[in-house]
């Protein structure tokens, strides 16, 4: 009964799934866990930028460019697209307001709870460099919100739970050299076959739906692939160790690239439709006033006066900070 019950549909891909906690239970366990992730970066004395610095409010102004669009939404009553996407801004499927908070460490990371909170650390905006690239990774965390994928993923953790309790029980009853045997490689089998596969699953239905709501917020979807690329070569030149797919939460990053670069061209008459329609703002036409407040903040943060995005800017200087520590770090290994 339970299972019917908490039976529910993504709105954007129409796929359905098994979700048991109300819409305010997930907000209030993303509201828990960005205070718990802020006090951490606090003990740990991470900084995490102030709403009035520059980039704070650059990397937020990609965000409300990427809430402003329309998606196209499946409907619980037939399985045909329409736009929607504006009811579910201000439905309840949607957080009552969103948060950026610009996390200063070197991680290639980011995350967006249901709360509305959205955690951006300074190593992937050095990795994207600019607006066009870090849109990319906005758009696929908050898709993982709008899909409620968090809270999906949790109700397949309590579903399963059960199961395995259960499963205990019954190993319990028999002998010892069969039972936990049977459960180790049972919960094993669980993990490989189920748990891990169905994680990246939603990570591409994110990255799918990520894509299409990038391209109408005005951004070109041939960014998405390179950001995989980009992410690619990363990891070789720090010479991490990716572990196989089949024992990972995540696709692998050539696996993300080669699959994304097959759906640019289905998406990229989306991006050409809404280039089109969109006014072009010449840098000359700039109202005399932002002109004046750029000079400013360039002379205040010794800015290059040729350099127009703030985004950009930052990004380099932040890639120039971890190259130094990376340097640093090896000179000490010598």
């Amino acid at each position: 009964l339970v299972g019917i019950v908490a039976v529910d549909q993504c709105p954007f891909s129409g796929r359905w799934r098994f979700i048991v906690l109300s819409e305010e239970q997930e907000r209030s366990i993303g509201r828990e866990e960005a205070q718990n992730l802020l006090q951490n970066f606090k003990v740990q004395n991470v900084e995490v930028l102030t709403e009035n610095h520059p980039l704070h409010h650059a990397v937020d102004q990609v965000i409300q460019e990427i809430l402003a669009v329309q998606l196209p939404r499946y409907t619980t009553e037939a399985a045909e697209k329409v736009d929607a996407f504006q009811r579910a801004l201000v439905g309840p499927e949607m957080p009552p307001e969103w948060r950026v908070h610009v996390v200063m460490d070197c991680q290639r990371n980011a995350c967006a709870l249901p709360s509305g909170d959205i955690f951006l650390h300074a190593g992937m905006i050095a990795l994207c460099q600019d607006a066009q690239m870090l849109s990319v990774v906005l758009s696929h965390e908050i898709c993982h919100v709008l899909c409620r994928h968090g809270v999906e993923a949790v109700s397949q953790t309590i579903f399963w739970d059960g199961t395995w309790g259960f499963l205990k029980s019954m190993s319990l009853t028999m002998t010892w050299m069969i039972g936990l045997p049977l459960l180790a490689a049972s919960i094993t089998a669980h993990t490989v076959l189920v748990d891990l596969p169905y994680s990246r699953h939603l990570e591409e239905e994110a990255d799918c739906i990520g894509m299409e709501l990038h391209a109408r917020a005005g951004f070109n979807p041939e960014a998405v692939p390179e950001l995989w690329a980009r992410m690619m070569q990363a990891s070789r030149d720090d010479g991490e160790l990716m572990p196989s797919e089949w024992v990972s939460t995540h696709p692998s990053h050539e696996h993300r690239q080669r699959d994304l670069a097959a759906l640019v061209p289905t998406v990229l008459p989306i991006y050409r439709s809404v280039a089109e329609a969109r006014p072009v703002e010449e840098p000359t036409s700039r109202p005399w006033g932002r002109r004046v407040a750029r000079a400013v903040l360039g002379l205040a943060m010794n800015l290059n006066p040729h350099q127009d995005n703030t985004i950009e800017f930052f990004a380099w200087e932040i890639a120039q900070v971890i190259q130094r520590a990376k340097d640093k770090q090896v000179q000490e290994e010598v």
